[in-house]
């Protein structure tokens, strides 16, 4: 079949890309289809630098807190331990090394942290006392809802306010709660942003309020 003088084929393309108006027109066209290529190029950068932005943030936003827990973890320290639930009972704690005592009217309770949790061989166990573990609220922390910084002016101390659904914190403790309901935490330092006071208000039918204030060394 013989072919149509008008048909399309690359050896018509290339010979009219070699005639002068093809060498005008394919200069105009190659510019079109740089641009073109450069604007893509430039939207996938963007783009994956925004992703690489929200990530990173995010991964920063769980694996670091905006307060120092190091004295908490290393450091011997006194402190009081309030728990009102519904009760109220205060405790006078002291934390030596890896040991935890906690003294109430002429009651010592002794917990000791084993792989990272308070453990006690004593049958009367203190209700919510993994609070005042650090390294038991390190990760109900990160895993909850970051709201708020709040410096005050005539101490700079810093209060810091998180949430946390009750369907993830009762993954953490042994007591029972409402799952419907959010929970709240307040972590209040010094100038330096080390911890001094730790406040858990669980929510449901009635507030269970859990409160360690550390003494000053």
């Amino acid at each position: 079949m013989k072919k149509k003088e008008n048909d399309i084929n690359i050896k018509t393309i290339w010979k009219w890309l070699r005639s002068e108006k093809g060498k005008r027109y394919s200069f105009v066209v190659f510019y079109v289809f740089f641009f073109i290529f450069l604007f893509i190029f430039m939207n996938i950068n963007i783009s994956d630098d925004s992703k690489t932005k929200e990530t990173t943030e995010d991964t920063s936003k769980l694996f670091s807190l905006p307060f120092s827990t190091s004295k908490l973890e290393n450091g011997n320290y006194n402190f009081t331990y309030n728990v009102s639930c519904p009760n109220k009972f205060v405790y006078k704690g002291e934390k030596k090394g890896q040991e935890y005592s906690f003294i109430l009217d002429d009651k010592t309770y002794n917990y000791k942290i084993i792989n990272g949790n308070l453990i006690t061989s004593d049958d009367n166990k203190i209700s919510y006392v993994d609070f005042s573990n650090i390294y038991f609220l390190k990760p109900i922390i990160k895993n909850g809802k970051y709201i708020s910084e709040t410096k005050l002016a005539e101490t700079e101390e810093y209060i810091y306010t998180y949430e946390i659904n009750n369907s993830i914190l009762i993954n953490y403790i042994q007591e029972e709660i409402n799952i419907l309901e959010t929970s709240e935490i307040k972590v209040k330092t010094n100038n330096q942003k080390d911890i001094k006071e730790i406040e858990i208000n669980i929510k449901g039918d009635n507030i269970c309020n859990i409160k360690e204030l550390v003494e000053e060394s």
